[in-house]
């Protein structure tokens, strides 16, 4: 499967190797990949630095990101340097969406910037792990809403 696929989260500018194709996503979660080396987040984590895809991000993620990194419960597994750089490579390596369009769907209102992200990217995906909020949507205009387990196997 080749699908034109814009991922909400940032852009990875480097070319890919010969079987990527171009992906444009959103990706609710990039700060888990740092806890582990291994699973779906890792995987994607891994897949947008190969530039497999495009991944898209707004100043509104970059702040929740920086939030949530900042709680001591995130904050004790992961060192503040490395959230640091997490957040750096995303605002140098993602491509930005720039402004918001007013967005409200979602059931847990907090998400509602993340569909807007979706929509003012273009993605084709939106790559979550919130089982009941998210993922009942099941698209967002044209944007599909998938797991990150859905996204790894079938379009990576």
């Amino acid at each position: 499967m080749t699908p034109s696929a814009r991922y909400v989260s940032p852009a990875a500018t480097k070319p890919g190797p010969a079987t990527s194709h171009a992906c444009r996503a959103r990706y609710q979660h990039p700060g888990i990949s740092l806890i582990s080396a291994a699973g779906n987040p890792a995987a994607i984590y891994s897949a947008w630095e190969d530039g497999l895809f495009t991944l898209l991000c707004s100043t509104e993620q970059l702040d929740e990101l920086r939030t949530t990194l900042q709680k001591p419960r995130v904050a004790a597994l992961i060192k503040p340097y490395t959230a640091g750089r997490l957040v750096n490579q995303l605002k140098r390596l993602a491509e930005d969406v720039g402004p918001l369009p007013p967005v409200k769907r979602s059931p847990d209102p907090f998400d509602d910037f993340l569909l807007a992200m979706s929509e003012a990217g273009n993605a084709d995906f939106l790559v979550t792990g919130d089982k009941g909020g998210l993922l009942t949507l099941r698209r967002h205009k044209s944007t599909r809403i998938i797991a990150a387990h859905d996204f790894v196997t079938h379009v990576l």
